[in-house]
């Protein structure tokens, strides 16, 4: 078996090298014409217009976390930042909502203290001067103030049936329960890992990165891939 800090060494040189030269050709000019961003499908629905998308021009967004359920997932991301180059489409970042906080229930990681009873707390994977991996947040800190698109998905199951509050709550518990494996996370944006869809809160490989983690989460609970 190959040592896992060569492995991951490897990995890592691999994926610098790979977004090096992604980098390198967005710089180029181009000569296409940019491709039109298209609806998917829309809803009259109160519901629906609920999660309407709120857009800033800068680092930061103005959408409420009113509306959002347990297990909904918000998507950021900022124009022309350096992100925005290293990773191909519109959005840079992935987070878990987690649901309200209780009072002294859960670690606010970014200010090193519990999220205020009563906020809206996410549940994500990251990599910062503070640490890696997954952790717990204040949604104004991780969303409001993280990036100038967002954009709030609420999936439902095959056959178009809405989740349950206790199948998003499983959503969630998968996320938190991952919190603390000895990985934090997952450098290899270019594919998904085998096996870490179980629920088995032991077994993270190599952590998750931010998008790996809902698709893991939704589909070892209701078994669809995102």
């Amino acid at each position: 078996m190959i040592n896992l800090t060569i492995k991951k060494k490897i990995l890592l040189t691999s994926t610098v090298i790979i977004l090096a030269g992604i980098f390198i050709i967005s710089m180029l000019p181009m000569t296409a014409a940019p491709v039109a961003a298209t609806d998917s499908g829309s809803s009259d629905s109160e519901e629906d217009s609920e999660l309407a998308v709120a857009f800033a021009s800068s680092g930061s967004n103005t959408m409420s976390p009113n509306n959002l359920l347990p297990g909904d997932i918000v998507l950021l991301g900022t124009d022309d930042t350096f992100f925005d180059f290293l990773i191909p489409g519109k959005w840079s970042h992935t987070v878990i909502i987690g649901g309200v906080a209780g009072y002294h229930e859960i670690w606010a990681t970014e200010e090193g203290t519990w999220v205020p009873q009563g906020e809206t707390w996410v549940v994500h994977s990251t990599k910062d001067d503070d640490g890696d991996g997954l952790r717990t947040s204040r949604y104004n800190t991780v969303v409001n103030d993280h990036a100038g698109n967002v954009v709030a998905i609420r999936v439902l199951k095959p056959g178009g049936g809405t989740l349950s509050s206790s199948e998003r709550s499983a959503i969630v518990n998968f996320a938190t329960s991952k919190i603390g494996t000895d990985e934090g996370y997952d450098w290899n944006w270019l594919g998904k890992q085998v096996g870490v869809d179980t629920a088995d809160p032991e077994i993270a490989p190599d952590g998750y990165y931010c998008s790996e983690l809902a698709w893991a989460a939704y589909k070892s609970v209701i078994g669809i891939e995102l």
